[in-house]
């Protein structure tokens, strides 16, 4: 039997495409999986292979704004699906939200990357074999935190 696999297909913040068009190319490209829309995108379910196929064309059709990882569990798993849940206040956030949330934010700088690699603009970092300073990594940091403010 083959294996099952859930991704979770996600948009840039600044993507000018909406889970419900997501779900609309999904289901014009077809295949044997299972289509959830979200509110940061879509949930794709099924066989590897199809999946897989299903990511891909989205990803061809808006390369700079969708973006795929894989998800742990089931798009209808009792463990993590709200409609699971009796007798239990469901108002919060699912488990993991937040982090997937920090993650959307960076989409738009990791989508921008990717194009211009892709369009032949590659800049390429000098690579000098040393460890960074201290204050190299504070800095970072300190820039990494502004852009997520």
């Amino acid at each position: 039997m083959a294996e099952s696999v859930t991704r979770m297909v996600i948009l840039a913040e600044d993507s000018d495409v909406t889970p419900v068009q997501l779900v609309s190319w999904a289901r014009s490209i077809g295949g044997p999986v299972q289509l959830k829309e979200t509110c940061y995108g879509l949930l794709v379910e099924g066989e590897r292979s199809a999946v897989d196929g299903v990511v891909k064309a989205l990803r061809s059709r808006a390369p700079g704004s969708v973006f795929s990882k894989e998800r742990g569990y089931g798009i209808q798993d009792p463990r993590k699906c709200r409609s699971g849940r009796n007798r239990v206040i469901s108002g919060g956030p699912r488990c993991g939200f937040h982090q997937l949330e920090l993650e959307s934010r960076l989409l738009a700088d990791v989508g921008e990357a990717s194009e211009s690699v892709v369009g032949g603009e590659r800049a390429s970092a000098p690579k000098t074999g040393k460890r960074p300073s201290e204050e190299e990594v504070r800095a970072f940091v300190r820039k990494a935190m502004e852009i997520l403010a």
